[in-house]
């Protein structure tokens, strides 16, 4: 049961809810898709797939004993150097998931929050952490990471950072061939837009769970304020109009299109970094029978209720995928 996001305290200078109630929001409608875009993606996925793997395990401490866990540094799309974190179970192994992360990078992985037997690869964006680079001086901040490479369509990050994910993925079949169709992915904000983008292409993950996916519905985007990585991309464009094509080959609401297995959404009412509006263009493009929506009170913004109702899309969000499929973990 979600709170009424207006009685939400806070102190930015605009309205976080943008004035959407839920059903304008499910009402959203998506930018027109550029043309080749499909050939753009399907070649970059190919890119990723033909990638010679090239990657070293380093085992790391942790305190789960449940698992084993590897620091795993490898060559990513142009042969830069780039990290994932890799968590094995120890008993059995049931499934599989690339997990991304938002953007505020990843210093390590959690294993205490992963269920048992899911072996887990958390692939870290480029620049970030383990993925730092000195051509990539971000200084783990996403306003810095975000318009890196944005003039043009085949140099923006965010493409990337998606065939970085694809080779992670790889990495993780390849040591663990078992899991072959039983990947999954999850990932919010950043890493719920990536995440769209990523599962629209590569047909090996089986569902996905978005919380809060961000990089949705550009030209909205670029017209309302926020707080965060968007500030950089608006400023940057009112500079730089012509960036608006990079940006709808990175649309996360274009690619939700092209998602073809069940995936449970995570999408807040109120929200001062990713506005709802783009967060509900990614689920709304994604074909009705293949999503499921848990709505959450507000997204990067703490009240009582945060932790609880997250959780709970999430727990929710993987029953009903797992029911889809038919598998039980």
């Amino acid at each position: 049961m979600t709170l009424d996001p207006h009685s939400l305290t806070h102190e930015h200078p605009f309205d976080p809810t943008y004035g959407y109630d839920l059903d304008d929001l499910l009402a959203v409608q998506s930018p027109e898709q550029p043309h080749g875009f499909e050939g753009f993606w399907t070649d970059s996925y190919q890119k990723a797939m033909d990638h010679k793997l090239e990657y070293e395990k380093i085992e790391t401490q942790q305190d789960d004993d449940r698992f084993t866990l590897y620091k795993v540094m490898y060559a990513g799309i142009d042969g830069m150097t780039v990290g994932a974190w890799l968590a094995v179970p120890k008993g059995e192994i049931k499934r599989g998931r690339v997990q991304g992360h938002g953007y505020g990078g990843r210093e390590s992985l959690e294993c205490k929050d992963i269920a048992d037997g899911v072996a887990t690869i958390a692939p870290v964006a480029r620049g970030f952490h383990i993925s730092a680079n000195e051509s990539l001086p971000i200084e783990n901040q996403g306003h810095k990471h975000v318009i890196i490479g944005i003039d043009h369509v085949e140099t923006y990050i965010h493409r990337k950072v998606v065939q970085d994910m694809w080779i992670a993925q790889s990495i993780l079949l390849a040591e663990l061939p078992e899991l072959q169709n039983q990947v999954d992915y999850e990932g919010g904000s950043f890493g719920g837009g990536m995440g769209a983008m990523c599962v629209a292409w590569d047909k090996r993950i089986q569902s996905a769970h978005l919380h809060v996916p961000s990089h949705g519905n550009y030209p909205l985007r670029l017209t309302i304020p926020c707080v965060g990585s968007q500030n950089a991309v608006t400023s940057y464009y009112h500079s730089h109009p012509g960036v608006l094509k990079t940006l709808a080959f990175h649309d996360a609401a274009i690619h939700a299109r092209y998602i073809t297995v069940p995936t449970s959404f995570t999408c807040a009412l109120f929200d001062p970094a990713v506005p709802p509006p783009g967060q509900f263009s990614v689920h709304n493009e994604v074909k009705p029978q293949l999503r499921k929506l848990f709505v959450i009170t507000a997204g990067h913004h703490a009240y009582p209720e945060e932790v609880a109702e997250t959780q709970a899309g999430h727990d929710k969000g993987r029953q009903w995928r797992m029911e889809q499929l038919g598998a039980t973990v």
